[in-house]
């Protein structure tokens, strides 16, 4: 049975020097990565609450973490730049592209149209598609603010949140539909892998959740329209 909220919790990973502000478990789930504003990332043993490795270099704040499969781990940092490292550390890679902060990614699946394995988006406004090796495979403009968050549909498409009040939803290099929020900000966006719904997390302090299933949409006096854009 586990604990009640008020009692301590079961393992306390202290190590960082600043704010936390990304995590992410092991494929396995036998380890997190940890990565924060004193430009450090760690990964963590759950069971020892020991750290196992560093992934160093960092000149910047971490805002982003991912782990694409069991050996690869890609963070996303103030210092423009994209690194990709194994699970124990060893630094495999350093990508440029970005013109200002890199904030988020989202995996790719295998044979994705745009033979990208993954996106990363940030300060600079645009997302960028990326082979393992750091190879451009394209850039998708058309958000005028900070992007926070990226999301990958069922289908292949591409789902971003934004500082310019909006999701956007992406498919081939182009923007498919925009779905403008009556909040500043859209902090993150999820999509759920079986039915391709889509949940933003807002300025507002509301949580919005879309479907394709128009038996499934809500009543406009529940909750009045948003503007979407094609």
């Amino acid at each position: 049975m586990g604990k009640p909220p008020e009692e301590d919790p079961h393992r306390l990973l202290i190590g960082h020097a600043g704010n936390v502000t990304c995590l992410a478990f092991s494929e396995d789930g036998r380890h997190i990565i940890s990565g924060g504003w004193d430009s450090q990332v760690f990964v963590w043993n759950v069971e020892e609450g020991s750290v196992t490795a560093q992934l160093e270099g960092h000149q910047g704040p971490v805002w982003g973490l991912m782990v694409y499969d069991s050996k690869f781990i890609f963070t996303a940092c103030a210092d423009k730049m994209i690194r990709l490292f194994d699970i124990n550390g060893k630094s495999l890679q350093t990508i440029q592209g970005h013109t200002d902060v890199v904030r988020c990614f989202c995996k790719l699946p295998s044979g994705h149209s745009s033979g990208a394995a993954f996106a990363s988006a940030g300060n600079d406004e645009v997302i960028r598609l990326w082979t393992l090796d750091g190879t451009s495979m394209g850039v998708l403009e058309g958000h005028t603010a900070y992007i926070y968050s990226l999301a990958i549909l069922p289908n292949g498409d591409i789902v971003s949140s934004s500082e310019d009040r909006t999701v956007k939803i992406w498919r081939d290099g182009q923007c498919l539909q925009t779905i403008t929020h009556p909040a500043v900000s859209i902090w993150t966006v999820a999509v759920c892998p079986e039915t391709g719904d889509i949940a933003s997390g807002a300025s507002d302090k509301t949580i919005r959740i879309f479907s394709r299933d128009p038996e499934r949409h809500a009543d406009a006096e529940v909750c009045p329209a948003l503007r979407r854009k094609p």
